[in-house]
C-alpha cells in the first residue's frame, strides 16, 4: 500500500504523482490568488480527500470526477470560498460525481460559502453527507441549489438554520434541494 501524500507547503499540484491513496492538505496551504481550480479526477487511485481548514481560498472551481477507489472526503472549515473575487459567484462549481465507493463526505462551516452550483451525481454508496453546523453566520453554498443524483442517502446533517425545498423525481431518482440557506 502507498503511503498517504501530506501537503504540508504550498508545492505544485501537477507535481503530484497520479498513484497516491490519500490527499492530506495542511491548515492554510494552496491559498494563492491565482489558484482558481482544483480537479482531483487525475489521482485514479485516490481513497481519501482530507483538506485543512482555510485552504484553496481562491479557488472557484472543484471537480472531483470518476474516482473509483474514493471512500470519504472531508472539507474543513473557510475554504474554496473564493474569498479575493467575491462579485462572480454566479459559475462557481463543485461537482462530486461518479465515485461509486465514497461513503461520506464532510464539509465544514463557512467553505464553498459564494459558490452558486453544488453538483453530487452517481454516488450509490454514499451514506452520509454533513455540511456545516448550526454556528455558522455564513454557511456553506448559500447561493446554491443542492442536486443529489444517483445517492442512496440515510443521513444528510445540515445547519439548524438551512431553508430548503426538496423535489424527488422517482423515475430519474433525483433529489433536489432548492433555495438552500446552510
Amino acid at each position: 500500500m502507498l503511503p498517504p501524500f501530506l501537503v504540508s507547503s504550498n508545492c505544485s499540484l501537477a507535481s503530484f504523482s497520479s498513484t497516491i491513496t490519500q490527499f492530506v492538505v495542511k491548515d492554510g496551504l494552496h491559498n494563492d490568488p491565482s489558484l482558481n481550480e482544483l480537479d482531483l479526477s487525475s489521482f485514479e487511485c485516490l481513497q481519501e480527500i482530507d483538506i485543512g481548514n482555510g485552504c484553496f481560498q481562491s479557488v472557484v472551481s472543484v471537480r472531483i470526477v470518476s474516482l473509483k477507489q474514493l471512500v470519504r472526503v472531508t472539507i474543513g472549515e473557510n475554504c474554496f470560498n473564493g474569498k479575493e473575487k467575491p462579485q462572480k459567484c454566479k459559475s462557481w462549481a463543485f461537482q462530486l460525481k461518479s465515485c461509486p465507493k465514497l461513503l461520506e463526505m464532510k464539509i465544514g462551516n463557512d467553505s464553498f460559502c459564494n459558490y452558486s452550483i453544488c453538483q453530487i451525481e452517481d454516488m450509490p454508496s454514499l451514506a452520509l453527507i454533513t455540511i456545516g453546523d448550526d454556528m455558522s453566520e455564513l454557511g456553506c453554498f448559500r447561493y446554491s441549489s443542492l442536486k443529489l443524483m444517483g445517492c442512496v442517502l440515510s443521513r444528510v446533517i445540515m445547519t439548524r438554520y438551512a431553508s430548503i425545498t426538496f423535489s424527488f423525481d422517482r423515475e430519474k431518482r433525483v433529489l433536489s434541494l432548492y433555495a438552500c440557506r446552510f
